[in-house]
């Protein structure tokens, strides 16, 4: 998709500064970033402190205020564990991916999403 690329992208993926961590207390019912909390454009990590043997369903999508991603405990939602995740990164490009949320399989778990650059 060569026509997505903004070069103001490279800027960011250089620029390596620890920037806020939103947390989210996943649960069975699960948990999202609110609607005071609009992912910015930039570069994350997404790391999670997860129960062992258990599953955290993430999900994301576009932020549109008042209205929730739906939260799924399957696929297409991203399937994590303690046993084969540490962290990864990823980019939030505005209405695309700047919502996020996540659910557990059972118990209760938290995900961690930190920015780590900023577009400029």
């Amino acid at each position: 998709m060569g026509g997505d690329h903004d070069p103001k992208d490279d800027v960011g993926f250089f620029a390596a500064d620890l920037g806020r961590t939103i947390k989210l207390d996943l649960t069975t019912a699960g948990a999202q970033n609110s609607d005071d909390e609009c992912l910015p454009v930039g570069r994350y990590l997404l790391h999670a402190d997860l129960p062992a043997n258990r599953i955290a369903w993430v999900t994301v999508g576009a932020f549109v205020k008042g209205t929730p991603i739906g939260l799924l405990d399957d696929v297409p939602s991203m399937p994590m564990q303690n046993k084969t995740f540490v962290l990864f990164e990823f980019h939030v490009r505005k209405g695309v991916n700047d919502r996020i949320g996540g659910k557990m399989s059972g118990g209760t778990g938290t995900l961690y999403i930190t920015k780590i650059s900023f577009r400029l």
